[in-house]
């Protein structure tokens, strides 16, 4: 009976430690697996996000570079409002909101979409107050000085592309700027996450948050 006794302490000895190194090997290697899960996955979301982001530049390309768009900013011609921004054909091109600004950075027209309702809306006011307070963001120094990119306003999210207004060819000083984009819900970003296969939530760092479900 001493032997066994000798015996089990001794193995009892060895498979501690052993066990010790084991879970902290163990551990450390889940730990680096769920890092570079993460990792590769706020990489494949901002990849998604690139992709709404190219989407309304070319948005924006195409209907700043557009010469009926130049033309309807330095006249107001309201046959450009009736052919083009009726709310059937906003909504058509995923768009909730469009303004057009002259080189002076005055409000030829703005209009938003109600996209839940399908009709028209006022253009967001805490968007325009935004613009109105960042005009460098209608300073262009060429054609292609645009933007693109989320605007956190109080209440909700922004996506947004500002484009120099121009001719058709895309040349000459910039005549205006074209404000366009859509307002980004809980929705719209579970959306994303179905095709990721990933589970995203849109959260105000600056308000608490329930991670919990």
């Amino acid at each position: 009976s001493k032997v066994i006794l000798a015996v089990g302490i001794s193995l009892l000895c060895s498979v501690i430690p052993l066990f010790a190194v084991s879970r902290s090997f163990i551990l450390s290697s889940f730990t680096e697996l769920e890092q570079k899960d993460l990792q590769t996955n706020v990489i494949r979301l901002r990849a998604a996000l690139g992709e709404e982001f190219r989407a309304l530049e070319s948005k924006g390309r195409d209907w700043g570079a557009w010469d009926d768009t130049r033309d309807f900013v330095q006249s107001g011609n309201p046959s450009y409002i009736e052919s083009n921004l009726t709310s059937t054909a906003l909504i058509g091109i995923g768009l909730h909101f469009m303004a057009f600004l002259n080189d002076s950075g005055e409000v030829v027209y703005a209009k938003g979409i109600d996209a839940q309702r399908k009709k028209d809306a006022s253009f967001p006011q805490d968007l325009l107050d935004y613009i109105m307070n960042h005009r460098h963001l209608l300073q262009h120094d060429n054609a292609d000085d645009g933007h693109t990119g989320f605007v956190a306003l109080p209440h909700r999210l922004a996506l947004i592309a500002v484009w120099p207004i121009t001719n058709s060819q895309g040349t000459g000083p910039a005549c205006g700027t074209l404000v366009l984009g859509r307002i980004m819900g809980h929705r719209d970003f579970e959306q994303i996450g179905r095709r990721l296969s990933l589970k995203t939530v849109l959260m105000r760092l600056d308000q608490p948050a329930d991670l919990s479900a």
